[in-house]
């Protein structure tokens, strides 16, 4: 019969849970990137600096590109 709490168990209960940090920044690194994802066409198309600054080709590029992969792969 195995003794519990062995240094091998991995089963440990008394340990902290240890990657709640990652997880929490994980999930601000998405809502930003969605942020910046959604908000750059409509900054660049309203900032007349930014409209002047940013080619229509990287304007087209940010628009379109995170709606055209298929479901499907």
């Amino acid at each position: 019969m195995a003794t519990p709490n062995t240094p091998g168990d991995h089963c440990d209960d008394t340990r902290p849970i240890d990657r709640v940090g990652f997880r929490v920044s994980a999930l601000f690194v998405i809502l930003l990137t969605s942020l910046i994802g959604t908000l750059f066409p409509i900054i660049t198309k309203r900032v007349k600096y930014l409209r002047k600054r940013v080619p229509g080709v990287v304007f087209e590029f940010g628009k379109y590109v995170p709606f055209s992969f298929p479901d499907e792969v």
